[in-house]
């Protein structure tokens, strides 16, 4: 698990390395962290796995968006929405952390 996240951030630090500034690797950031949120409700509706990495590389095509989809599927579904909820919200802050990280 920590090698995947790990992954990630190098991938996401070659995203935030071109960024200009601070503001823009916020956004890039958010941006990461909005795709991540998305995806994990995917994988809380049980929605297959190759479907959604062709919706998440239909705005994003680069091989990151497919690791996070990865990641998301490497976390449980659950079938609460409670737990959905934390679900997706804790994977968006891992993803963002580990983007906001890499801007070092």
């Amino acid at each position: 698990m920590k090698h995947a996240f790990l992954i990630a951030a190098v991938l996401l630090s070659t995203s935030v390395a071109q960024a200009e500034n601070t503001a823009n690797a916020d956004k890039v950031c958010k941006r990461w962290g909005d795709l991540a949120a998305k995806i994990m409700q995917l994988r809380q509706m049980e929605t297959p796995m190759s479907r959604v990495i062709e919706i998440a590389a239909e705005g994003e095509k680069d091989s990151i968006s497919r690791q996070i989809v990865t990641q998301a599927y490497e976390q449980p579904a659950y079938s609460t929405k409670t737990h959905q909820a934390r679900a997706v919200d804790s994977f968006r802050n891992r993803i963002e952390l580990a983007c906001f990280k890499s801007d070092k």
